[in-house]
């Protein structure tokens, strides 16, 4: 006879989860909540810039202190298609939010996120020679034979330029996701959600992007839409 499913419940508290890539010195793990799927991750510090800009030697020995700088430490990837994961594959109703250093290319909050074939993201694009305003997309992944293909659900415009610090947001939850851009509210849409998913990052661009301030939280605010 055949065997049949067993339905389960997974408990599930108010979660918190916030990223400083404050890394122990002599640690061999430098993100060791995170989930590398594809492309190039590491951390950069303040120092990766003053050797970018090829400050003078003299004032590279002024060090900035790493416990008294801050925005000392910033998480930087690149490549086609770059994910980047923390969180469990049952977190549901939560929001997540980063600060983004825009470079052109593609960039922004991956959600809902059960493997690299099936996730929810809300992503920047920027054209190299900036002639055309920003892309702000929210869209899904869906696998379909051998290839995943997009499917996007909204998007807006804007102008924007490169190598500035923006804070992107989603709320999800309820059926509904909320896509934020520096405390403005750009995307508002009824979606069809899955149980839920891990939160995480995207990057698609041959340029380094870097990332901060990273918080993760469960929310259970009431969406009033339902109220009658």
């Amino acid at each position: 006879t055949a065997v049949q499913p067993v339905a389960g419940f997974q408990k599930v508290e108010d979660f918190y989860f916030h990223a400083d890539f404050m890394v122990p010195t002599n640690e061999e793990n430098i993100l060791p909540e995170w989930q590398i799927h594809s492309g190039e991750w590491d951390i950069h510090t303040v120092l990766d810039d003053a050797l970018e800009q090829k400050t003078p030697a003299k004032k590279r020995k002024r060090q900035p202190d790493p416990e008294r700088s801050p925005n000392f430490y910033s998480l930087t990837g690149t490549g086609h298609v770059a994910l980047i994961t923390t969180g469990y594959s049952f977190y549901d109703h939560y929001q997540l939010e980063a600060a983004i250093l825009t470079k052109p290319g593609e960039m922004g909050l991956v959600f809902y996120f059960q493997n690299p074939s099936n996730y929810y993201a809300f992503t920047i694009q920027l054209d190299r020679d900036y002639t055309r305003p920003a892309v702000l997309g929210l869209w899904k992944t869906d696998p379909v034979g051998t290839t995943i293909q997009r499917r996007q659900l909204a998007a807006v415009t804007t102008q924007m330029l490169p190598d500035q610090w923006v804070m992107s947001r989603v709320v999800i939850g309820l059926n509904r996701v909320q896509c934020w851009l520096d405390n403005v509210m750009v995307i508002d849409v009824p979606v069809e959600l899955p149980p839920g998913g891990c939160g995480g990052l995207m990057i698609d661009s041959a340029l380094p992007v870097r990332f901060d301030d990273i918080e993760m939280q469960s929310t259970r605010e009431l969406d009033l839409r339902t109220c009658g």
